[in-house]
């Protein structure tokens, strides 16, 4: 992932989640444990989609979203786009 000066909270906590949580993909989504409360949130496989408030309030990239892209990335060893969002 490339620094970018445009950062914000969301792409820093996702830098932080990425380093740090145990994010597990499960068959069919990406886990990512919460930093809030027990239990954490589900992403789906192509990172569309998450359950938490943020994005359900949103429905832009969240920093769970996020920090899927960026172990996908490390993982790969190459850039994954996100996937497209509908419209707001």
């Amino acid at each position: 992932l490339k620094h970018n000066p445009g950062m914000d909270a969301r792409d820093f906590y996702a830098l932080e989640l990425a380093a740090k949580a145990k994010i597990e993909f499960r068959r069919t989504y990406w886990y990512v444990p919460s930093a809030t409360h027990e239990g954490g949130h589900r992403v789906e496989a192509d990172t569309s989609a998450c359950s938490c408030e943020d994005y359900e309030l949103r429905r832009q990239p969240c920093k769970h979203m996020l920090a899927v892209r960026i172990v996908r990335e490390r993982n790969t060893g190459r850039a994954v786009p996100m996937a497209d969002l509908p419209p707001t």
